[in-house]
């Protein structure tokens, strides 16, 4: 996701990483119980070449497509606004108080005005009144009381106001293919592992068998009940007696495979 800061740059050289006190609701569920999501639809899955994987559905072949849309996120309160950049969650979505956009032309609107002595932030209650004073949780605490620090600013000491962007992880629940951005080919949805079977990327013991096509790997001999069942892929299979069994290795077009232990 975009993770995103309004920083207020002073006069002095200070810099403020804003964000609102009361974010705006995005998170939910839906009247069926499900996440509410930035809408980006679906997108066709490939293999390690290129090529659309193909799922038989209905009698006929057709290309595998998954759900890419994320759920939303507000962000965290007094740090950061969470948008997903995709679908209905890009930045240019997020207008109104409580949302980056919507307050970072709040505050933009308040320069060069004439009588506005100190910048005022949306955030005086979870309406979105404003407020010149700025509070802030300190995260030190004395005899295990909360601390604020409370502080206004100048409108004429402000030299900047600008937004700043970064990618980041998705906050929670999220598997590894989420850190990619959603154009990229190898970007993976909810179903992660499934995707990874279907591309053919599953290296896990069955992966030897379920190759679909030649990419220049050589996989190990398989061996069940004594026999090298998939012999056929290889030139030659050498079998050499080491202690407490057996190790068996293929040779193809001068290439060895790894070797395969079978305990006695």
């Amino acid at each position: 996701m975009v993770r995103g800061q309004i920083i207020i740059t002073l006069s002095s050289g200070r810099v403020i990483s804003y964000a609102n006190r009361y974010l705006t609701k995005k998170a939910g569920v839906d009247e069926n119980g499900e996440p509410l999501t930035d809408n980006a639809g679906v997108k066709k899955i490939y293999d390690g070449f290129g090529n659309p994987i193909q799922v038989e559905k209905d009698g006929a072949l057709v290309d595998l497509e998954e759900d890419i849309s994320t759920p939303l996120f507000d962000g965290y309160p007094e740090f950061n606004y969470y948008y997903t950049g995709y679908g209905d969650d890009k930045y240019e979505d997020q207008t109104g108080l409580g949302k980056i956009k919507g307050d970072y032309e709040y505050l933009v609107a308040q320069l060069g005005v004439v009588g506005n002595d100190c910048l005022r932030f949306p955030e005086a209650d979870e309406n979105h009144g404003d407020t010149t004073e700025l509070v802030r949780r300190v995260t030190s605490t004395v005899n295990g009381v909360e601390t604020y620090s409370r502080e206004q600013v100048s409108a004429k000491e402000v030299v900047s106001i600008k937004i700043k962007e970064d990618w980041v992880n998705f906050p929670y629940g999220r598997e590894s293919g989420y850190n990619l951005s959603k154009d990229s080919p190898n970007f993976m949805g909810f179903r992660e592992s499934y995707e990874i079977k279907q591309k053919q990327l599953d290296r896990g013991p069955d992966f030897n068998k379920n190759i679909k096509y030649d990419n220049g790997y050589i996989p190990n001999p398989i061996i069940e009940n004594g026999v090298v069942v998939n012999e056929a892929e290889f030139d030659e299979v050498v079998e050499e007696t080491v202690r407490n069994g057996k190790e068996y290795y293929g040779i193809k077009n001068g290439k060895k495979s790894g070797k395969t232990f079978v305990k006695n």
